[in-house]
């Protein structure tokens, strides 16, 4: 959860209750220093991670979602190491979407630098994977993630 931003970290939650519901299971919080966002289970038994986004657009507007090369390391570690489903959830204002690490074939997607252009942070441009919006499913309606004022979206 991106704790220095409260309405990505509403918007996440928002996220994660629906998921959660229709996965038919609780979440949790990784923590602030984690490289992923949340985990779900079933009777305190580890079921799934995710790492979770918010975009203020449409699906159907997207050719390719922006994976950061790191996050994509740190969840395939978990589907190879732990055999816990990792998922990619991007939220959009038409609908939630899902990608399993596991299952993107990432070798055929462009490996790119990719980020923030608008700050000066040393970490905003990092390596990034361009997946494929097809690769993505839809999981359910995103209803009540944004219910927030809109503010200015960026890339990665």
């Amino acid at each position: 959860m991106r704790l220095n931003n409260g309405v990505y970290e509403k918007r996440e939650r928002a996220v994660a209750d629906k998921l959660a519901a229709r996965w038919r299971c609780e979440w949790a919080a990784m923590g602030p220093y984690s490289p992923m966002d949340v985990y779900f289970m079933r009777s305190r038994q580890l079921t799934a991670i995710a790492e979770i986004r918010t975009r203020n657009a449409a699906y159907s507007d997207q050719a390719v979602i922006w994976l950061s090369m790191s996050k994509w390391f740190h969840m395939s570690q978990c589907e190879m190491c732990l055999a816990l489903p990792a998922f990619y959830v991007m939220a959009f204002i038409d609908g939630i979407y899902q990608a399993r690490i596991g299952e993107l074939p990432v070798h055929t997607a462009r490996k790119v630098q990719g980020g923030r252009t608008d700050r000066t942070a040393p970490n905003d441009l990092a390596p990034a994977i361009l997946v494929p919006a097809k690769w993505f499913k839809l999981v359910c309606d995103s209803s009540g993630v944004f219910e927030d004022a809109p503010e200015a979206e960026h890339e990665g």
